[in-house]
């Protein structure tokens, strides 16, 4: 009688220099899975009978996921839809590995709340190309700088879903260079910015933070969001009050994210649909959005301006009319909330924006630094900006005018800024202030230049800086026919 000799094959083999060697069974489904499995263990009791040594991995892997198995590198991880445990029981050794296994049950579950239509906008809006769909009910897309590269993504739930979505998880990553983990977390959070407002000091090397801290940290967050969205809906450089209805919905709608390795991280997702407001055309974007933008830009330009040894030159542009002004004192109070009573270490600002059909990325940075030392000239920032008491109000001034700089509008008339020299009680220097006029004030401005030593006087506001002041609310613009003497006090 003959002998029969069955062959085992298996679907892929791959030898590393810092293991024996791997094998995959490549199946379509949860179901085949099983088999390729066995298949494997067949193979291993078939090298026991030689003096070949066994595999460090066995991974039956499902939908073609060849690139699913990331197998021990420095700093990378071990990922098998084989649980270890159940190697581990079949073999009857333990695999060697030089970093943790995620096995299959972790894995599929951080797919979960992940919506297929999430990801199709995530791919628009990343820079992946749809191209045409296959027969099959799956959107495909591919990404310009990576040919070879596809996403497949389903057009309806089934058992594989799981998968399928941690199979585009790890394309993503491996185009974006970063961890699947982390886009696992995009990926859920589709359709919010999310702020990860992120603490590094020495205190905060361990596991925990002081109550203290945390909720400065609350506090110094809700108000750089509530200043933030103040700025989109009425741009100042002060807010008296920052409860504004688009502040409150954008709060109410805020929500904390789970709290992340590395020092201490406060996550806060911020849907783009959070404040109602009035249809959007395709080119505008939602007010949630240019809030998040704000907050990153405003706090960039400061810590530039810091850098470059610019702060008085930035908070003059903020006095500028022709511009909205970026910068407000409220949000650089947020911006001191956050340190709080910190001696050492830095604060680190960045945003994940989210994905909307029709609404593009911003190119607002998406990160931001503030070293603990950069704070005295955030807090002289602060000061500058915010009114002190009874700066508020309106006071009589007298002054000369010293230079006219207004433009012609469209109506033909001639309008803008004009710097006076003013003459305030209980001061020894003249006061140089500039104050915009509309055309009728800007005509006596333009008469009282002309005719030299003429005085004026007008009611407003005066807001004290370093090189020049402003006036706000300017009204009762007139000409002194007589010279005046110094103001009395009272």
């Amino acid at each position: 009688m003959g002998t029969y000799i069955t062959i085992v094959t298996v679907d892929a083999i791959i030898e590393f220099a810092n293991v024996p060697w791997a094998a995959f069974e490549i199946k379509m489904g949860f179901k085949a899975q099983g088999k390729g499995a066995a298949n494997l263990l067949e193979l291993v009791h078939r090298i026991g009978y030689t003096n070949r040594p066994k595999p460090a991995l066995l991974a039956p892997t499902n939908r073609c996921i060849l690139r699913l198995l990331q197998l021990p590198r420095p700093g990378g991880t071990v990922m098998s839809l084989l649980p270890s445990q159940e190697i581990e029981s079949e073999l009857g050794w333990q695999v060697k590995r030089s970093s943790p296994i995620m096995d299959r049950q972790h894995v599929l579950m951080s797919t979960k709340g992940i919506k297929l239509s999430a990801i199709r906008s995530y791919a628009t809006t990343h820079g992946w190309v749809s191209v045409a769909r296959s027969k099959r009910r799956i959107a495909l897309f591919s990404h310009p700088d990576h040919g070879f590269v596809q996403l497949q993504i389903p057009m309806d739930y089934d058992e594989d879903t799981p998968l399928a979505i941690l199979e585009i998880a790890m394309r993503i990553a491996e185009v974006e260079k970063r961890s699947v983990d982390s886009v696992i977390e995009d990926l859920e959070a589709t359709g919010s910015d999310v702020l990860r407002l992120r603490a590094v000091s020495d205190e905060l090397r361990g596991t925990s933070i002081s109550f203290d801290r945390a909720l400065g940290m609350l506090d110094g967050a809700r108000q750089m969001l509530s200043a933030a969205a103040c700025s989109v809906a009425y741009p100042a450089t002060h807010h008296s009050r920052t409860d504004r209805s688009e502040a409150r919905q954008l709060l109410a709608r805020t929500k904390m994210g789970q709290t992340e390795i590395g020092s201490f991280v406060l996550k806060l997702l911020c849907p783009l649909d959070g404040v109602q407001e009035l249809p959007l055309l395709p080119e505008v974007q939602p007010f949630v959005r240019s809030t998040t933008t704000l907050v990153m830009n405003a706090t960039s330009t400061l810590i530039g301006a810091i850098e470059q040894g610019t702060v008085n030159d930035l908070l003059e542009k903020q006095y500028n009319r022709d511009e909205p002004p970026l910068i407000s004192s409220n949000l650089c109070k947020g911006l001191l909330d956050l340190q709080g009573s910190q001696e050492q270490g830095e604060v680190i600002l960045s945003m994940t924006w989210g994905s909307l059909a029709h609404v593009p990325l911003p190119t607002a940075p998406s990160t931001v630094r503030l070293p603990v030392d950069y704070y005295p000239e955030i807090e002289r920032a602060y000061r500058q900006l915010r009114p002190m008491k009874g700066e508020d109000e309106t006071h009589q001034m007298i002054g000369t005018v010293e230079t006219l700089n207004g433009d012609v509008g469209e109506d033909g008339k001639r309008s803008g800024e004009v710097i006076l020299s003013l003459l305030l009680p209980d001061e020894t220097e003249i006061v140089k202030a500039k104050v915009r006029l509309d055309s009728n004030d800007y005509l006596l401005a333009v008469q009282a230049h002309e005719r030299g030593r003429t005085y004026i006087q007008l009611h407003g506001v005066l807001r004290r800086g370093d090189r020049i002041s402003r006036i706000d609310r300017p009204e009762g613009f007139s000409l002194i026919q007589t010279t005046p003497t110094r103001q009395p006090n009272g």
